[in-house]
């Protein structure tokens, strides 16, 4: 395709300190032997970096950009730049840079943990014998996170699941990474890097169980499973979602001393992935198309195949302790909230 304007070198007069697509960051921890170098990362890059091969960010491929647009390539213009003021327009491809694939060594394991009484999730200790990065957090870790007004809402509410449906959400969007629960544990470690592949292209993965959806109407979605991109922007719908819910519910239960009816599955669980992901039509609901390109979901074949396993290490719930039996006669936020 022939461009519509005259080509030039990129030759500015002064360099500017700031340029859309470029990450200072990403570019020194990627290259750090431009440590050595006098001016600035940005500075770096205008001059010498895109002649080098070396990417502004994460999201941007220099020899990409410069393969699939011979013109610019002879041109000698900078292919960021040239991307900037008219690739972007025009529908330039191969600027997109592919993330690295996920490895043992680099995945982030998440989990979320307030016992009282057990000092850590039952399966961290599986966990870590397969992946050195599990991390377990507790409240004091999610607090930070939490948007300012609604940290003393979250401090009243009640039942730990209900906080821990809010957390794994503000956790991933900070650290990315796979989240569990306490309860699900690993089984073969290479069966669950093929399971996480399609994160190098996707924002989300979201996880149900084929052996639950026997007939073509069954649809089955957990939250106790969920691996996303650092900083998905999908993660703030549902944590919206979430936060929209638990203060309506909330001015409900302040009207009243009585127990309000609630269920955590719509307020704070699974339901919400439904609402915000899924258009709900027949034979069972299937991801709206806004998020055909950035969410997917993974149907495990069965409780071992995907490199994990659901409810391996379920021995620290208590008679009667579950959420689905508590909220049916527990109020959802403290007494004295």
């Amino acid at each position: 395709m022939k461009t519509p304007h005259p080509l030039r070198k990129l030759r500015p007069v002064s360099v500017p300190t700031r340029m859309p697509g470029f990450d200072a960051a990403f570019y020194c921890e990627q290259y750090p032997d431009i440590l050595h170098f006098t001016g600035t990362p940005l500075e770096h890059y205008l001059r010498h970096g895109w002649t080098e091969g070396r990417d502004p960010s994460a999201g941007f491929s220099t020899s990409g950009y410069l393969a699939a647009n011979p013109d610019v390539a002879a041109s000698g213009f900078n292919p960021l730049a040239h991307f900037l003021e008219y690739g972007l327009a025009e529908g330039r491809t191969g600027w997109q840079r592919a993330p690295a694939r996920l490895r043992a060594e680099t995945l982030d394991i998440l989990l979320y943990w307030t016992h009282a009484e057990i000092a850590e999730p039952p399966a961290a200790a599986a966990w870590r014998a397969l992946y050195p990065r599990v991390r377990v957090f507790s409240d004091a870790d999610v607090i930070p996170l939490l948007p300012e007004a609604f940290v003393p809402v979250y401090r009243s509410i009640r039942l730990p699941a209900a906080k821990s449906d809010i957390a794994r959400f503000f956790l991933l969007r900070a650290h990315g990474g796979l989240y569990v629960d306490a309860h699900v544990g690993p089984t073969a470690r290479v069966n669950l890097l093929k399971t996480l592949d399609p994160l190098v292209e996707h924002h989300l993965i979201l996880f149900g169980r084929s052996w639950l959806m026997p007939i073509e109407t069954d649809f089955d979605l957990m939250n106790g499973v969920l691996a996303a991109q650092r900083g998905a922007p999908e993660l703030d719908l549902v944590i919206d979602r979430m936060i929209a819910n638990v203060l309506e519910h909330k001015r409900r239960e302040d009207a009243t001393p009585d127990h309000v009816p609630y269920s955590l599955f719509g307020l704070t669980g699974t339901y919400v992935l439904v609402q915000t992901f899924f258009d709900q039509v027949l034979p069972r609901p299937r991801i709206k198309p806004d998020f055909a390109r950035t969410v997917t979901v993974h149907s495990m074949a069965d409780n071992q195949a995907s490199g994990l396993e659901v409810s391996a290490y379920y021995t620290y719930r208590k008679p009667n302790g579950h959420w689905s039996e508590r909220q049916n006669h527990e109020r959802f936020f403290l007494d004295d909230a």
